[in-house]
């Protein structure tokens, strides 16, 4: 058994390499955790859901992902690394490149990889100073790794890499070793302020005396951003060392996150001060004692009635009570408005005369957890009153009954027609509400009640106002039974075709076949004579949906248009773009060429397969040809840009 040959078992029997690899996919599996903007988290789930790969999967994924992505150890790599001359020049580059910039890179297996593909260079042009892609970013990624032996190694044999803010980089992630690394071999280019407003921001105080005895300029943001951040030893030692000083920001930020020894630090030592934003930040964070401190020690500071406003807010009670005695300064309505503190509530009502807006009690739902006792004190002690908001919003929200029961005996607001709309939607409404929002409060029903319920699946909600309205065309439209096809709610369209004559439009079998609902598609071709668009064959081609396809093309004479081949390409359903080619005659264009799907092993088989069968567009034209160029510069799809370039001979 040959190194090209052996199996993925016979590796694994041996202890020590198979114990190597289990803690290194453990390791990266750590580190493959969810990534994207926490806001966007909070509205639309994780991006990315942690799924553990065994060493088996690695060694299948494309684009030697066992080395860039999965920097996997010399001991397993080298048992399924294909010959250097079965991978494409940039690929074996852009690998090399990534792994150096991983964590877990090691320069052991570096110097295999580079054995492996001894014309790695990433030496920038000597006329031009630039570098290719594939080496892109190469030295700023090992120091964001702390890997200082690599860099070493790679300045060495190297020496004309892009070292450009490699200095920054290093500061930035606290590696005095690798700025000392640079500046004995002169390396990374002088410094600018960057770097040690940097280290002090991330409170790497070594780096930051290093800096300084290394003759490095910083600003003011550095002393400003060891305050904001909590670095008592980095702040200390820029104000005794160093002649920039700080900004008010400093002073805003301490107070921002509580930090009473820089806030009393920065009061002594500095004249620099701070604004409202301080109070602002520490009355919303909770901080108490900073209010203390500067209502003791900064008389001329400027207090405004938005301070109580935010603890109130904020739902800090000790703050809102403080505030109350010990400065004038009060607040406004937005206080009791936005408070979903009952204590708050009952404290600024009994205390204090600014009172509240309807906007008190409509917003009172914010918080199920306190929202009726609210409702009911401002209800018994106040006169403002709600608006139809409180029941519109409410109706969305878990436990609703008693709130609505409540403003329903008590008040005379109502709902609007949006708390019927909101109500089809909403996980937390049955029948049974529906009909008390409809009956009892008389809110009328609209196009959007109908097309929501259709939407989410609501037989029901449909029923109810099948019977009692089956002849108003105000509320009954082509949209319902869209709405229905497009959710796959196949009851509901079935009901509608059955009882209603809207019918609905193309839209329906288009949206049934981009959500893959092929039992939708099925009835609507069998029943109904509305019938789709070239749409519906491309969005089942473009989604992978090869049933729908099969079934529209069969059954349907619409056709697809040239997106159907172009996007099952980019996402490299190969055996749609096969059935296209031997069935369809729209072919692709010259989209085909530009970004598909890099994620997906399967792009490059589906592009081979058009250039198999010569199914690419026979010329571009030339603003085609330069889009295309554009994108081959700075893709790192380097095998499928490699087919293209030799199809067209660029």
């Amino acid at each position: 058994m040959t190194s090209s040959t052996i199996s993925f078992q016979s590796v694994f029997r041996n202890q020590t390499i198979r114990q190597s690899i289990f803690d290194h996919v453990s390791l990266i599996s750590q580190q493959q955790t969810s990534i994207g903007n926490p806001i966007d988290k909070i509205k639309w789930g994780p991006h990315q859901t942690n799924i553990s790969l065994q060493g088996k999967d690695i060694v299948k994924l494309p684009h030697l992902a066992m080395i860039s992505k999965y920097a996997m150890p010399w001991d397993f790599i080298k048992h399924y690394l294909p010959p250097r001359e079965n991978v494409l020049f940039e690929r074996r580059m852009h690998s090399i490149t990534k792994y150096c910039g991983h964590p877990n890179a090691r320069l052991d297996t570096l110097l295999q990889l580079l054995e492996w593909s001894p014309d790695y260079n990433p030496n920038q042009d000597v006329v031009t100073g630039l570098e290719k892609t594939y080496y892109s970013l190469l030295a700023i990624n090992v120091v964001k790794s702390g890997h200082s032996d690599i860099l070493t190694y790679l300045m060495n044999v190297y020496p004309n890499i892009n070292l450009n803010k490699t200095k920054e980089s290093a500061a930035e992630f606290g590696y005095l070793l690798i700025l000392q690394i640079l500046d004995t071999l002169e390396k990374g280019g002088n410094y600018s302020t960057n770097e040690m407003n940097r280290a002090a921001k991330n409170g790497h105080l070594s780096v930051v005396e290093y800096l300084h005895n290394q003759g490095a300029k910083c600003t003011d943001i550095a002393m400003d951003y060891s305050a904001c951040r909590g670095h008592f030893d980095v702040l200390k030692f820029l104000h005794f060392n160093r002649s920039e000083g700080c900004t008010t920001d400093a002073m805003d930020g301490a107070a921002s996150i509580g930090n009473m020894e820089i806030l009393k630090f920065l009061h002594e030592n500095r004249t620099e001060g701070c604004t409202n934003q301080a109070l602002n930040s520490a009355a919303e964070n909770g901080h108490l004692e900073v209010l203390k401190f500067i209502h003791l020690n900064k008389s001329d500071q400027c207090w405004t009635k938005q301070v109580m406003n935010v603890a109130a807010f904020k739902n800090h009670l000790e703050i809102v009570e403080w505030l109350h005695y010990n400065r004038s300064e009060g607040c406004t309505t937005n206080a009791m408005d936005r408070t979903t503190s009952l204590d708050i509530v009952k404290f600024l009502h009994f205390n204090r005369t600014e009172g509240c807006t309807k906007d008190a009690m409509d917003f009172a739902t914010i918080d199920m957890t306190t929202s009726l006792d609210i409702i009911k004190f401002l209800n018994e002690n106040r006169s403002e009153g709600c608006t139809t908001y409180a029941i519109d919003n409410v109706v969305l929200l878990e436990n609703n009954f008693n709130i609505i029961n409540y403003l329903t005996l008590y008040r005379t607001e109502g709902g609007s027609k949006k708390a019927l709309e909101n109500a089809a939607t909403s996980n937390f409404c049955d029948l049974d509400m529906i009909i008390f929002l409809h009956e009892t409060l008389h809110i009328e029903c609209t196009e959007y009640v109908l097309v929501n319920a259709a939407d989410k699946g609501r037989l029901d909600v449909i029923e109810y106002f099948h019977r009692l309205y089956p002849h108003r065309s105000d509320i009954w439209t082509t949209s319902v039974m869209n709405r229905a096809s497009y959710g796959g709610h196949l009851n509901i369209v079935k009901f509608l075709h059955l009882n209603r004559s809207e019918g609905c439009t193309t839209n329906a079998m288009v949206w049934a076949a981009q959500r893959n609902h092929l039992n939708i598609v099925q009835f609507l071709h069998e029943n109904r004579t509305e019938g789709a668009t070239p749409k519906a064959m491309d969005m089942a081609a473009a989604n992978g949906y090869f049933d729908i396809l099969k079934y529209l093309h069969y059954n349907r004479n619409e056709g697809c248009s040239f997106e159907a081949l172009d996007n099952a390409t980019k996402n490299g359903f190969v055996e749609i773009i096969e059935f296209l080619y031997q069935n369809r005659t729209e072919g692709c264009s010259y989209q085909v060429l530009i970004k598909p799907n890099s994620q997906v092993a399967t792009t490059y088989d589906a592009l081979k397969y058009l250039i198999d069968n010569n199914a690419l567009p026979a010329t571009l034209l030339p603003d085609q040809l330069t889009k295309y160029k554009e994108y081959s510069k700075v893709s790192q799809d380097y095998e499928y840009i490699h087919l293209i370039d030799q199809y067209y001979q660029i």
